[in-house]
């Protein structure tokens, strides 16, 4: 699990025995679990095996950089549809308004 929160980062900076990995913005849960005492002395101590030297880390948040989840064509299509599906007509519209609710998606009845 470690292994993926980590996967997240970029390296932007070493300097002074200092590793700087800065997190998108999006991936604030992933920093927080990084950042709890068990993983960072993993981290530190698979660093100081790895290059036989102490480093210190610091993990930062990129503000500017947010990972958007990739949408498919087709995911975008049905979104489309779906869309197009409300505005079109009025019934599914007062629905909508006098629950204060969404479409989150359509299933087929067969």
């Amino acid at each position: 699990m470690l292994a993926s929160q980590l996967g997240l980062v970029q390296l932007t900076e070493v300097s002074d025995n200092t590793i700087l990995f800065i997190y998108p913005a999006s991936s604030e849960n992933s920093k927080q679990i990084v950042e709890k005492t068990e993983n960072l002395h993993i981290i530190r101590e698979s660093l100081r095996e790895y290059y036989e030297s102490n480093l210190s880390i610091r993990f930062s948040l990129d503000k500017n950089n947010v990972i958007t989840p990739h949408v498919s064509d087709e995911q975008s299509e049905k979104k489309n549809k779906l869309n197009e599906l409300v505005a079109n007509s009025s019934r599914i519209q007062n629905l909508l308004e006098k629950v204060d609710g969404k479409v989150i998606g359509i299933k087929e009845i067969i």
